[in-house]
């Protein structure tokens, strides 16, 4: 509806409000309810809102931290952190110190037995037998090369080693047992005494003299008997002596010779000046 000019009075202008809401329906009587229920589902839709976003601007700043450099905060760069701990280096272990030839191989015990006094000369088999016990005798004795005066003479022919051994060999008996037994007295480089092993073998052992000379002692037996005992020293010059005892019979139970006096007697000043 259209007014040819504006209301004149208060009474026309209640008549112009009234002809103006004619044409909509009248209210309920809930619609003051049904404002107030609207009101609260907005209310909780804008919270929801709010709270997602500020989980949203949490997390971006979050990321933000630590991808920004120190430039773009604040304080300095913090060091990342981890949820293990570092281990703490391992301390180098101290090498131990490297044993020497004197603190590993023991003193020789000094031997019980006494040999017999002996010439220095004349037959090398002859010079033997007059160290071994007296309870025994000496027979077929044999030698190749001479030996004076704590001098080696090897022979001037035959084989190369020979040239470079004094050897003698006897048969001994006790008795109870007959065995056979060879010195050989040989003078040694120094690379070959650099290379000489004490013992090689379970039967052996090693031990040293005071002066630093070595002592090798072999046992080896054969079907439960003795069938070779070695004992051999090598002096400090480079002189080697090595003392054998062979038991040649298969029934023969005993050595007619012991360890302890062929250790007597290859250690013996006699051999080594």
């Amino acid at each position: 509806m259209q007014h040819d000019r504006p209301p004149q009075s208060d009474a026309e202008l209640h008549e112009v409000l009234g002809r103006a809401v004619d044409g909509f329906a009248p209210h309920s009587h809930d619609l003051v309810h049904r404002a107030a229920a609207r009101g609260r589902r907005l209310h909780r839709a804008r919270q929801c809102q709010l709270a997602l976003a500020a989980v949203v601007l949490i997390g971006s700043a979050g990321i933000g931290l630590n991808t920004l450099g120190p430039s773009a905060t604040s304080g300095p760069a913090l060091p990342a952190t981890s949820a293990t701990p570092t281990p703490a280096p391992t301390p180098a272990p101290t090498p131990a110190p490297t044993a020497t030839p004197a603190d590993t191989v023991p003193l020789l015990p000094a031997p019980s037995y006494r040999p017999g006094p002996a010439s220095r000369t004349g037959p090398l088999g002859a010079q033997l037998a007059a160290m071994l016990p007296a309870r025994g005798t000496s027979s077929d004795l044999e030698q190749i090369g001479t030996f004076t005066d704590w001098r080696l003479m090897p022979r001037s022919d035959g084989p190369a080693s020979e040239r470079r051994e004094v050897v003698a060999s006897l048969r001994f008996r006790d008795g109870r047992s007959v065995t056979a037994l060879r010195l050989t007295l040989v003078g040694l480089s120094a690379e070959e005494a650099g290379a000489w092993p004490c013992t090689t073998d379970s039967y052996g052992a090693c031990a040293r003299l005071a002066d630093g000379s070595r002592v090798s002692t072999v046992r080896e037996e054969a079907a439960n008997r003795p069938f070779r005992w070695a004992v051999s020293v090598l002096r400090p010059n480079g002189r080697l002596i090595r003392l054998e005892q062979f038991n040649p019979a298969p029934e023969q139970r005993e050595m007619a010779v012991g360890l302890d006096e062929m250790t007597a007697v290859a250690v013996d000043a006699h051999w080594y000046k």
